[in-house]
């Protein structure tokens, strides 16, 4: 099956290193850890800036390895494209739970909204210090609908998986 825009469905082989614009601001991606990537090609495109994020998915990707190196972290907050392209693909700090943490730390987001399922209670979502550190606000939507209902402050970022049929 080809889609519309020339991808053969059946010939994908998974790759963490795929990602692809198919225009209209929809990206396709084998491991979600690229939306991070995305992000800031948009926010840089728009000229700069924050934005609202609404993430819908089973779990939280709320993951945040660099708290523990202020080095590393540093780094990342500095990082041009190459750069951050090159702390994705290394896959040890940024990986396909740990990206939303990164963005909100490089000043990306001044809200976050999350329909999650994962009953994580004591890992939900982004750590209050980050989100303190950063002036982030952070709502956990308990419905769909209430995600799908949020006034969104700053220009609007939607990220979820879209799952095999």
């Amino acid at each position: 099956m080809t889609t519309r825009i020339g991808i053969n469905i059946e010939s994908l082989k998974r790759d963490d290193d795929y990602f692809v614009d198919l225009g209209q601001s929809v990206w396709l991606m084998d491991n979600h850890k690229w939306a991070l990537y995305v992000w800031e090609i948009f926010r840089q495109q728009a000229g700069g800036g924050r934005f609202t994020l609404a993430h819908a998915d089973y779990h939280w990707d709320g993951g945040y390895d660099f708290h523990c190196d202020a080095e590393q972290e540093r780094e990342l907050i500095a990082a041009d494209m190459q750069r951050l392209r090159a702390f994705i693909e290394e896959d040890e700090w940024i990986r396909y739970d740990s990206f939303i943490a990164p963005a909100v730390a490089r000043g990306m987001f001044d809200a976050l909204h999350f329909y999650c399922l994962q009953g994580d209670e004591w890992d939900v979502a982004i750590d209050e210090e980050l989100r303190k550190s950063t002036e982030t606000d952070q709502v956990i939507h308990e419905t769909p609908e209430s995600l799908a209902s949020l006034e969104a402050i700053s220009p609007l970022i939607c990220e979820r998986p879209v799952l095999p049929s």
